[in-house]
């Protein structure tokens, strides 16, 4: 009976010490789950201030699409902290400041361009009614090989639009600007102004469009 008794006690102890180890395991996993999620809360919030603050000092290498992405990114993981809240609302505004200079610096950069091809073209105009009337030969020969410098090649197209409807042109035969200003010089008149120029890497012209000088602007 004793005998019994013994075992029956050491059978409830065993019991009661797997009961126990299992529950202190159980919450040693729930702690180390917490803690990891912690962990992983705590690197996103660091890596999100890192990418927003690197946006706000623009040091970063992103386009300005990429970086309003990285902050919508950011937006979208709902980090609860106010500091990360801020900085979202500062690196909005960064990037919004730095499309209206990228903005402003392409209209400058288009008009810098608009200037040069309306000096290019009142250039041409003025060599076109040179050449038509030139004096001499000489004359005509020497304005010729200037002109010509300012193209691509003595073989660039010209292109002469006789009509215009709107958007639509309609186009003479195509030339070539060295038989354009032989023409010039032969005919002793200039017809056509310079309606478009357009220019390659280097600067030189690499295709013209002329409209006759009775269609008007």
């Amino acid at each position: 009976m004793k005998t019994k008794s013994r075992l029956q006690l050491i059978f409830y102890l065993l019991l009661a010490l797997t009961v126990t180890t299992g529950t202190y395991s159980c919450k040693s996993k729930k702690k180390l789950a917490q803690e990891q999620a912690e962990a992983g809360y705590n690197r996103k919030v660091a890596r999100a201030k890192a990418d927003l603050e690197s946006i706000i000092n623009r040091t970063s290498d992103w386009t300005l699409d990429e970086q309003d992405a990285k902050i919508d990114y950011i937006k979208g993981l709902e980090i609860n902290d106010q500091e990360v809240e801020d900085l979202i609302i500062a690196a909005e505004r960064t990037v919004l400041e730095q499309r209206a200079l990228a903005e402003e610096a392409e209209e400058k950069a288009e008009e810098k361009v608009d200037e040069e091809l309306s000096s290019e073209a009142r250039n041409l105009n003025d060599y076109f009614d040179q050449i038509a009337g030139a004096g001499s030969t000489a004359q005509s020969k020497s304005l010729i090989n200037e002109v010509l410098g300012l193209f691509a090649s003595p073989d660039t197209p010209v292109l002469i639009v006789i009509a215009k409807n709107g958007d639509q042109k309609d186009y003479d035969r195509p030339t070539t600007i060295q038989k354009y200003l032989n023409y010039l010089r032969d005919q002793k008149k200039s017809l056509n102004r310079v309606e478009n120029v357009a220019l390659d890497n280097s600067g030189k012209i690499k295709e013209l469009e002329l409209v006759r000088k009775s269609i008007g602007y």
